[in-house]
């Protein structure tokens, strides 16, 4: 029976050490008795990019705390306001944009009529619904778990 090769011998080895140096010396590092999780922190370990300092993760977590504590401050004072249009601007944006979708899907799926919805309002569209649906929804959501 023939020994195995490392992978230095192999045709991907000398492919990984031309090509993807980092890979190749993390796969080095990991194979083979430190199976997939070790090649995978042997690359994040050696990628500069990423920060190691728990303190930065910190900080990015208080900056979205903070974040939506504002957003929260600023929902909140739209509300007490008493003033109807700031009330209703939410709702009536996440309305609108539900109503146009569905108006849309239903002309576009009608193939009697010649029409079709050009990609780039498609696009905008579902840029615009997933951002007012989820500040909306999530926003909401976080609210109601910091109260």
């Amino acid at each position: 029976m023939e020994s195995k090769k490392t992978l230095k011998e192999t045709k991907l080895g000398i492919w990984l050490k031309a090509k993807a140096p980092k890979i190749y010396d993390a796969a080095l590092d990991a194979l083979p008795d430190s199976g997939v999780i070790g090649f995978v922190k042997n690359l994040v370990d050696k990628d500069e990019s990423i920060p190691k300092d728990p303190a930065y993760y910190a900080a990015l977590h208080e900056a979205e705390r903070i974040a939506q504590e504002a957003i929260t401050a600023r929902w909140q004072s739209d509300n007490d306001s008493g003033n109807k249009l700031a009330q209703m601007v939410r709702p009536m944006t996440l309305i609108a944009l539900l109503t146009l979708y569905t108006v849309l899907a239903v002309v576009d799926s009608v193939n009697a009529w010649d029409f079709e919805v050009k990609e780039q309002y498609i696009n905008l569209l579902e840029i615009l619904s997933l951002t007012a649906f989820g500040a909306y929804f999530a926003g909401r959501s976080y609210e109601k778990t910091k109260m």
